[in-house]
């Protein structure tokens, strides 16, 4: 609820639509808002969620970032851990530790001194990896300045030609990625909802325009037949609108209630038209 920067046993908090951590953090900062921006420095974690988060100072231990849009651009001094539609971590950026990242597009243009692991749609490597690095991507690619200095291990639908600037053919290991593997557990929970919708959002149209087919005709017909009543019942239905509606609501009651009634009785069914 705070709207303003609150510090609570030397960590410091943050929320609103847009969180801007305006002064330095002695301790841990969590910040939280639609429009997030660190511009200031975090002399141990920070956590943050929101649509689009900046970090744009000096980060002196762990990050957790989960948003939209995320833009490392100063260094982490630990470990960064990230998910999002959009993630990129800049040149100016420098990871101290370990770097676990998983988004749609995801960036890495600074180095990693740790280990990097990524999952992406589409990954681009544009950096130093010190450490070991495990991706799954559906679209991989490496910059100029991109370098694992440890082992690679990719998933992939097809083999990729890794360039050996990047790492030594010796240590790669690829690993056959099936398009079904990555949705499976997708498919298995729309297995059990969507079936049950649409068979329950069906089901409700043509119970819906069977009434509005089955009132048509049961106008057209009472048009033919008592041309001058309905005449008389529209003027009080425009004089007495909430009369008419509720007699027309007990009608219909009736109307709908006592047919299906009479109808799964014997005795019933020649009074159907009367009841009509």
């Amino acid at each position: 609820m705070a709207q303003e920067s609150t510090v609570v046993g030397g960590d410091t908090f943050v929320s609103g639509a847009n969180a801007e951590l305006s002064s330095p953090a002695g301790r841990d900062a969590l910040l939280t808002g639609f429009s997030i921006d660190v511009s200031q420095k975090i002399e141990k974690d920070l956590a943050a969620t929101g649509f689009d988060i900046n970090v744009n100072a000096p980060i002196g231990s762990d990050a957790y970032l989960a948003g939209f849009t995320i833009d490392v651009n100063q260094p982490v001094a630990e470990d960064l851990t990230a998910t999002g539609a959009n993630i990129t971590i800049n040149s100016t950026a420098r990871i101290g530790g370990n770097a676990r990242l998983a988004g749609a597009t995801v960036k890495v243009s600074g180095p990693v001194q740790g280990s990097l692991a990524a999952s992406a749609g589409a990954l681009t490597l544009n950096a130093i990896v010190s450490g070991d690095a495990l991706f799954v991507a559906g679209d991989l690619s490496f910059g100029d300045a991109a370098k694992i200095n440890g082992k690679l291990t990719y998933y992939a639908t097809k083999q990729l030609v890794i360039p050996a600037s990047v790492v030594d053919p010796s240590r790669v290991t690829f690993h056959q990625l099936e398009s079904k593997e990555g949705t499976e557990m997708a498919q298995e929970a729309l297995r059990d909802s969507v079936p049950t919708f649409w068979k329950t959002m069906m089901g409700a149209t043509i119970a819906f325009v069977a009434a509005v087919a089955f009132m048509v005709a049961l106008a057209a017909v009472l048009m033919s037949f008592m041309p001058d009543r309905l005449e008389r019942l529209r003027g009080e239905a425009i004089r007495t609108p909430v009369v008419a509606t509720s007699f027309g609501a007990l009608g219909l009651s009736m109307l709908f209630g006592l047919i299906p009634v009479s109808a799964m009785t014997l005795f019933g069914i020649p009074l159907i038209p009367i009841a009509l």
